[in-house]
Parts: C-alpha cells; structure tokens; sequence
C-alpha cells in the first residue's frame, strides 16, 4: 500500500512542487497574492482528490495483476495511507508562511507531534485491525501534522484554505469509492465499474463549478508538465 502512496505522491504532488516552490516566492511579493495562492490551492486540491480516488479505486485490480495473492489484503489501506499523503501533500502548500518567517522548527515540532500520534495510535489500533489499523494511524498523524503547519503558517502568510470545497470532493470521491468496492464484489469484471465511475467523478469535478475556465486551461497543461518532469530526470 506504500508503495501506491509513493507513486501518488510522485506523479501528482512531486510535479507540481517541482513547479510551484519557486514561482511562491515571487507571486508573494505581488498584489493579490494571498487570492492567488488560495486559488491555485484549490485547483492542487482538485488534482489530488482525483488522484487519491484512481490510486484508490484502481488499487485492487492492480493488486491483483501485478501481485501475488498474499499482498491483496493490503488494498484495504491504500485508501487511508494515500488519503495520508493527500493531507501530506497539502501541509507542503501551506506551510509558505513558516519557510517565509524562517520558523522551520515549527515543521520539526509538527512532525515530531505528528510521528508521536502513529506510534500511539499504531499500538492501539494495528494489533485489532492489522494493515487498515496502520493506514488509520497514518491517516490521522498526517491531519494532525496539516492542522499544525496550517495554524501557524497562517501567521505569517495567511490565505484562505477555502477546506470546504475540498472536503466536498473528498466526501463525494469517497462515496464513488464505497460504490466502486461494492461493485467489485458484484461484479466479474469490476474494473469496468471502477473505470466508469472514475470518469464520473472527473466529469463532475469538471463541471460542478469548482474551477474557473481559466483554471480548467491550467490543468489541461499539467500532463504535459508532469511527462516534462520525468523526462528531466
């Protein structure tokens, strides 16, 4: 299940800082930055979301192709542990402020807090529910850790977070993934369902009115983006 949660982090959140870190530093500095950095925040959220729900949905079926038969229990926590790196990713965004007043001791104490939380909770829950007990801890170490960076970042950069719209997203994709868990066990070819209703969910996230046709022309381009970061290395 980690190894799916790297992959997340390494297509979708690793592109997109590759590109982001050093443009923040400019726009900053510029009228209206802290509405630019809420707006491509929210655009970050959507592509993350989009990206846990196809790391997630398709896990499975990945299991199932690529791995023997022992590892396909650790599907049960690629949703939470990716679900983990989405927050993990999104304490990156937000954490401008205190790279900006130079308080990187605060991201120490955010991550020692955040580390202390999954040992605690992976002694309590791991021994009951094994791997989803795991994914669990990971899941809200990490939200702890964004609470965290996001409170005192925003004393010294603040921008407006606007979780609502994500969280919409994120309750919606989490529903399509209970669907889509149902389904393969309906279905014989459940990947089908799981194709079907990914589209759905892009389709929404599309036209719900989320993103600004501006921002839609931006996303169009990130593909390319992430083909250009790979090819550099």
């Amino acid at each position: 299940s980690y190894k799916y949660a790297f992959v997340f982090t390494g297509l979708i959140a690793g592109p997109f800082m590759s590109a982001w870190d050093p443009i923040r530093f400019k726009i900053y500095r510029e009228p209206g930055a802290s509405q630019r950095f809420a707006d491509v925040f929210r655009m970050y959220s959507v592509v993350l979301v989009a990206g846990w729900l196809g790391v997630s949905i398709f896990a499975d079926d990945a299991l199932r192709l690529l791995s023997a038969p022992d590892y396909l229990p650790a599907a049960a926590a690629v949703p939470m542990v990716c679900a983990g790196y989405v927050l993990h990713s999104m304490t990156v965004y937000c954490n401008f402020g205190i790279i900006l007043a130079k308080r990187t001791g605060l991201l120490i104490l955010a991550s020692a807090v955040g580390f202390v939380c999954v040992a605690i909770l992976s002694i309590v829950l791991v021994p009951d529910l094994g791997i989803v007990g795991a994914g669990i801890s990971i899941l809200i170490a990490f939200a702890l850790r964004f609470v965290i960076v996001d409170f005192y970042s925003a004393k010294y950069f603040k921008f407006d977070v606007n979780i609502k719209s994500a969280l919409l997203l994120a309750l919606l994709a989490s529903a399509i993934y209970g669907i889509s868990v149902r389904a393969d066990d309906l279905l014989r070819e459940g990947w089908i369902a799981d194709l079907v209703l990914y589209v759905v969910f892009l389709v929404f996230a599309w036209r719900s009115g989320v993103l600004r046709e501006s921002e839609r022309a931006v996303l169009l381009e990130y593909p390319r983006h992430v083909l250009a970061t790979f090819r550099a290395r």
